[in-house]
């Protein structure tokens, strides 16, 4: 397998990726869309505003992918963790390589805790861990696959237990269960999904493990040793899927899947309080302590979730 090209790159800027933008306006209605986009820029506006006086004091990390497109989700995030939690972990921040220098200084500024992993480093630590000669599926499918990066760039370096949070998720409660993992981690430990989304049948994944297959894994909290990850092993489910199904959206949810599947054992956050996919009603007034906007309610969170925090 030949590394991705530059014309492979500029394809998926250039056209599939505005191609879901504008799927997703076409879908939703451009009055939607509009009001959508207004409220997303004062949320920009007042990520500007956030700031956080805890003085970092434990080794925990949380870990984000992020990138221009989503600075300001990154950053909620991480501020209602510790505006919430009271817990002052660090946050490390892993660019996407489309983070600006101004972006990169207003996550600096908000939180002294804050550091931020640059594409030049994050590409030699792969080159040094994962080399592409001998991981040509991984390698490949993150350069087109952004949300792989987020097992593969984070997780190929580090060593112990390390903890990654995606960006579009909000904190509304202190997150008992979550810091009780964080103080003693065991086990690998997820969220539970609103419903099965691994882009792949059910069959097929269970034949990549020849065991039985967890169901409804969601990623939005993912905690992993990454001293255990057999690289080798990613490495040919993603080949597998790829060469005899193609590739998928949530083909990062399906190989987490496939991995703590295999683990001898795992720890589910309970699914009322992580909640996946909240709706209006709870959006508006939330009850759970943490909201993951995946799918449709991405719409609420624009309107209402964010709000909540400032």
């Amino acid at each position: 397998m030949k590394e991705p090209t530059l014309a492979g790159k500029l394809l998926y800027k250039l056209y599939y990726n505005p191609r879901r933008k504008i799927y997703n306006v076409l879908q939703k209605g451009i009055g939607i869309s509009l009001l959508e986009s207004r409220e997303e820029a004062k949320m920009k506006k007042c990520a500007l505003a956030l700031n956080c006086s805890l003085i970092p004091e434990h080794d925990t990390t949380l870990h984000f992918l992020s990138g221009a497109d989503f600075w300001h989700q990154t950053l909620f995030c991480a501020y209602s963790f510790l505006h919430y939690s009271q817990y002052a972990a660090k946050i490390c921040i892993w660019d996407d390589g489309s983070l600006t220098d101004t972006q990169k200084s207003t996550l600096r500024a908000f939180y002294s805790g804050v550091e931020i992993r640059e594409e030049e480093e994050i590409e030699a630590r792969l080159n040094k861990h994962l080399p592409f000669e001998k991981y040509p599926y991984l390698r490949q499918r993150r350069k087109l696959y952004p949300h792989l990066r987020k097992l593969t760039d984070i997780h190929c370096s580090e060593s112990g237990w390390q903890l990654v949070l995606d960006s579009d998720m909000l904190f509304h409660r202190k997150p008992e269960a979550l810091l009780a993992w964080m103080k003693n981690p065991e086990f690998p430990c997820y969220m539970i999904d609103s419903e099965t989304s691994y882009g792949y049948d059910h069959e097929f994944l269970e034949s990549c493990i020849e065991k039985p297959l967890l169901k409804k894994v969601n990623v939005g909290i993912t905690g992993l040793c990454s001293d255990h990850i057999d690289w080798d092993l990613l490495e040919h489910w993603c080949r597998k899927m790829i060469e005899e199904r193609g590739t998928q959206y949530t083909q990062e949810q399906a190989l987490i899947a496939l991995y703590l599947s295999t683990s001898d054992n795992s720890y589910a956050l309970p699914a009322k309080e992580y909640l996946v996919l909240p709706d209006e009603k709870e959006t508006r007034a939330p009850k759970a302590t943490l909201h993951h906007y995946v799918a449709e309610s991405k719409s609420w969170y624009f309107r209402y979730g964010w709000q909540h925090i400032i």
